[in-house]
């Protein structure tokens, strides 16, 4: 009885492993910016962590989906997905994957400026300021600031669009360099020239 369930365990040890080299293997190709186009492997991997994986494996596999299926054209899709990842994060626990959830937020923001949607791209931004801040990301905490002069342009809010990019401008020659910062410059110039018209 006990030698049926010592190979039981190593058999499932196995499948999660093979799962896992899957799962990193679609998050390679991610990183490298390849078209994903393999939903049917994906969901495979959603349906499979979210009965065998960790909070951060759940997150992870169902963010890999929802990119899956913003490559694919299904935004509606890619969105529940995405909501689904943020919905996973463990932010209480000490391991929690802050890098993946942020990307989640970046790939949201992403998608609601694609459809024209400004109220929906500061909400989520404001959950991904929580989260920088949180984990200490200064990059991806001052991007918000770089995202949110997108969103307030959208609107009109040419005052709050202002002040976005200013922050975003003076954040990044605190914490990087004047490079970095220049690239905020062309969002100030078009914004003082439409408050000027």
């Amino acid at each position: 009885m006990l030698w049926g369930l010592l190979i039981l365990g190593a058999c499932a040890g196995d499948e999660h492993q093979k799962m896992l080299a899957h799962l990193e293997e679609l998050e390679r190709q991610n990183l490298a910016d390849s078209v994903m186009a393999n939903d049917s492997l994906a969901e495979r991997l959603a349906v499979y962590f979210d009965q065998h994986g960790t909070t951060n494996e759940r997150m992870r596999a169902h963010y890999i989906l929802g990119r899956t299926y913003a490559d694919l054209g299904e935004a509606p899709a890619a969105l529940d997905e995405y909501h689904i990842a943020a919905d996973c994060a463990d932010t209480t626990a000490t391991d929690c994957d802050y890098r993946i959830l942020t990307r989640v937020y970046v790939q949201t923001t992403s998608l609601f400026y694609k459809q024209l949607m400004p109220n929906e791209m500061l909400e989520e931004l404001s959950m991904m300021e929580a989260v920088a801040i949180k984990a200490k990301d200064t990059l991806s905490w001052i991007n918000v600031d770089a995202w949110k002069y997108v969103a307030f342009d959208l609107l009109n809010e040419h005052a709050k669009a202002r002040n976005s990019a200013k922050s975003a401008y003076s954040k990044y020659l605190a914490y990087f360099d004047e490079t970095t910062a220049a690239e905020c410059l062309p969002a100030l110039i078009d914004i003082l020239v439409k408050e000027e018209n």
